[in-house]
């Protein structure tokens, strides 16, 4: 969810080829920061740039998408490289804890178009997120103003551990930064560590690649960057402040909210959701437990009976809920 509404596209990154590319960044950057000799590149290609300097801060980026798990003889990874090796790129990054267990936190991620949903009933807002080819793996969305992107989601792991705590993001997308519309492409990472069964910290780190020297020196002031800096924690403050009123058992804005009221599968996935917060001991300890168990529970609760006017081939089809069982939808919901 706070991915997608960072930084910077409008065209999906397939949509390019590598001769667009700048292969030379690319070629060099594999073999001046992992000793690595693309075979696919020429000679020419494996030459350094010269107004790059291949130092540590320079390369620490590109050494860490491949101990993530990146191929760099991958189209992605080759990607990344063409961008990671050019000479201009800007660092954003804000941690913090969110009141959310890892088990809530991975869900939300799985389910970004509900978790979108569950935000705006909460706060008023317009998020809005959708997966692009019908799974999880490449969303796109915006956030009803200023933002938008999309976005392919590389890994949900470092190197086959912390599965669901380390993800990465490739994309492209689209920011108004005072007078300024910027274009451009993010590797985004969002890391995140459990505290305890109702809190995560969580780092999230946004690299952007400015075009010419011009822009890079705009994108570094302290001005720009504030600006940048705050609209990230405006996103953050979302969830946060969601997930509080969530945690302290206040589910009027969800029932009050006409998406929920008329939507199948937003019940669906918000059911499961329920289901998952009371397995996991979510509240325990810090906040009072929702009502108790043998309360009946709203009919929004409940995952509503299927019928023709509320699900579609283009939405969503009927999963059956099963309780302590999480179940990804069949289809992608628009």
């Amino acid at each position: 969810m706070i991915t997608s509404k960072l930084i910077v596209g409008t065209l999906l990154l397939a949509s390019y080829s590598f001769a667009e590319m700048n292969r030379n960044a690319a070629c060099a950057a594999a073999k001046k920061c992992l000793a690595l000799e693309l075979s696919s590149c020429t000679i020419e290609e494996l030459k350094p740039l010269e107004e790059v300097t291949y130092d540590a801060k320079m390369c620490a980026p590109i050494q860490e998408i491949v101990a993530r798990g990146v191929d760099p003889k991958s189209s992605v990874g080759f990607q990344m490289f063409s961008y990671l090796g050019s000479e201009y790129r800007v660092t954003y990054q804000v941690t913090g804890t969110l009141p959310v267990n890892a088990d809530m936190m991975n869900y939300l991620m799985d389910h970004t178009p509900f978790t979108a949903h569950l935000i705006n009933a909460y706060q008023g807002t317009n998020y809005s997120l959708a997966f692009t080819y019908g799974d999880k793996w490449n969303f796109h969305g915006d956030n009803g103003r200023n933002l938008a992107g999309k976005f392919r989601w590389v890994l949900a792991d470092s190197a086959k551990t912390k599965v669901g705590l380390r993800n990465s993001f490739w994309g492209e997308g689209a920011a108004k930064v005072l007078m300024w519309k910027l274009y451009g492409v993010a590797l985004v990472f969002l890391d995140y560590d459990p505290i305890d069964q109702n809190q995560v910290k969580y780092r999230l780190r946004s690299i952007v690649f400015p075009d010419n020297a011009f822009l890079n020196s705009i994108m570094q002031m302290d001005m720009f960057r504030d600006v940048v800096m705050d609209k990230m924690r405006i996103i953050v403050g979302h969830v946060e402040s969601s997930a509080r009123m969530y945690a302290k058992g206040d589910r009027k804005p969800i029932a009050k909210a006409v998406d929920f009221q008329k939507t199948q599968w937003l019940r669906e996935q918000l059911w499961t959701m329920e289901a998952l917060v009371k397995r996991t001991g979510y509240g325990q300890k810090v906040w009072p437990l929702p009502p108790s168990p043998k309360a009946k529970p709203s009919e929004i609760w409940k995952p509503a009976v299927a019928d023709s006017s509320n699900t579609s081939p283009d939405t969503e089809s009927v999963v059956p809920f099963t309780p302590l069982i999480l179940q990804q939808p069949t289809t992608n919901p628009q």
